[in-house]
């Protein structure tokens, strides 16, 4: 769990800056939405507290690697790339 009850993080970019999502009709009047938006990346959310608490509940193994044919594929292909460089 966070610190803080009003720490947040961003699951992607680890951010700490979110931001109101505001709109500019055609009109030129700006709504202001009930949305926030990550200031790094493009994580949009309705409560970046909540956002965060659920990415700190989360483990934080990592996945054990894709063995598939398609991503053995790449590996090698990737691989040949960087030989060359």
């Amino acid at each position: 769990m966070p610190d803080r009850p009003d720490h947040i993080c961003c699951p992607t970019c680890n951010g700490t800056v979110f931001q109101r999502v505001v709109f500019t009709r055609a009109d030129g009047s700006r709504v202001t939405t009930a949305l926030f938006s990550c200031a790094n990346c493009t994580i949009v959310c309705l409560d970046p507290v909540a956002l965060t608490r659920a990415f700190e509940d989360r483990p934080k193994a990592r996945r054990p690697p894709s063995s598939s044919p398609a991503i053995q594929a790449w590996s090698k292909i990737n691989q040949r790339r960087r030989e060359r460089e």
